[in-house]
């Protein structure tokens, strides 16, 4: 799955009351930075958000964290706004400290009240670090009201990459608890299905637009991803416009 086609149920997400928070992996940035950079991106639009909402889960995160909230200042500068102290910036004095806490900030963030989405995106450039934490929050049975959403490509994931070990363990998990785990595998699309996406985009018939939904299955390969993009180019540079 694709965070292109996760973005049209996010309206859905947000009258339901959900929060969505998007982690996007990046083979050059430092383990861990962009778990810590999804987060506080969290904690920003949070206080942005109802009072009532910031209201429950600053008591939620004081309750679970407690003087454990010091390992996320850092990382995390917005927390401190919501806890409404200035925390004093603490190292973890153990390797199971830091993910501990991460875990337990999960959590408090997600309720009934308060429900959650964590989107996982490009998993396939996560290190081993950040897929034990993943695995760590997917198999955690105490977080409730709480949905991942983890996208990667599979041309990107070969037999012996870390992501497939993790993706089995966390399958054998779910199996022993009974932990809902859904695979949706986008294949890629043919030239009809081009076509037809053509057609509804431009808002011509399937015959006009076939010349052009055949050009983009021979360049894309039908990568609903390329497809996208290269769309995108033809309207940016004003090879694909509307007649007056």
């Amino acid at each position: 799955v694709r965070r292109v086609t996760f973005s049209p149920i996010r309206p859905r997400l947000h009258i339901d009351g959900a929060m969505i928070i998007s982690c996007k992996f990046d083979i050059q940035e430092q383990p861990m930075s962009s778990f810590f950079r999804a987060f506080d991106e969290y904690c920003h639009r949070l206080l942005a958000g109802e009072q009532d909402r910031l209201s429950d889960v600053r008591a939620s995160i004081s309750s679970a964290l407690g003087s454990m909230a010091s390992l996320l200042r850092g990382p995390m500068p917005c927390l401190n706004e919501i806890l409404g102290v200035d925390l004093p910036v603490a190292e973890a004095e153990t390797n199971d400290a830091l993910p501990y806490t991460i875990r337990m900030f999960v959590r408090a963030i997600s309720g009934p009240s308060h429900p959650v989405v964590v989107v996982f995106d490009d998993l396939h450039w996560a290190n081993e670090t950040c897929l034990g934490l993943i695995k760590l929050l997917v198999t955690d049975p105490e977080l409730k009201s709480l949905l991942f959403v983890g996208c990667y490509r599979e041309e990107e994931v070969p037999d012996d990459h870390p992501l497939r070990e993790c993706l089995g363990e966390i399958i054998m998990d779910a199996e022993s608890t009974k932990l809902p785990v859904s695979t949706i595998c986008l294949d890629p699309l043919d030239k009809d299905s081009i076509n037809s996406l053509l057609s509804d985009a431009l808002s011509l018939s399937t015959r006009l637009t076939r010349p052009l939904a055949d050009a983009l299955h021979m360049k894309t390969g039908g990568n609903p991803m390329f497809v996208r993009q290269l769309m995108k180019s033809l309207t940016d540079e004003r090879l694909l416009t509307y007649s007056a």
